[in-house]
């Protein structure tokens, strides 16, 4: 792999490893419920998408990025958990996200 692969790689590691912090933070939902979570916000997720993009098996598009966010947001919500708030603002995932598409 050349260094920009591994480069490349490598960005998209962490910010799966950002997406799973998150989930982890907002209570560790299991895959199921943040599908279900999702479709009840009108922006399904797919199960193995989630699982695809959380162990970085491929880029995430900001739309999944969005509807992840929010998905877990509203879980964590639901179970009285309050999260970090730089966990909570789509505009810091937006620019995390072109970040990892540079």
């Amino acid at each position: 792999m050349s260094e920009a692969g591994r480069e490349a790689q490598a960005a998209l590691v962490s910010f799966a490893g950002e997406l799973k912090r998150l989930r982890q933070l907002c209570g560790a939902p299991s895959l199921n419920t943040l599908v279900a979570v999702s479709t009840a916000l009108r922006v399904p997720l797919a199960r193995s998408t989630l699982s695809d993009k959380l162990n970085a098996k491929s880029l995430p598009e900001w739309p999944f990025v969005a509807a992840f966010v929010q998905a877990c947001l509203t879980h964590a919500e639901r179970a009285g958990i309050r999260l970090p708030a730089e966990l909570t603002e789509l505009s810091r995932w937006d620019a995390a996200h072109w970040r990892l598409l540079r």
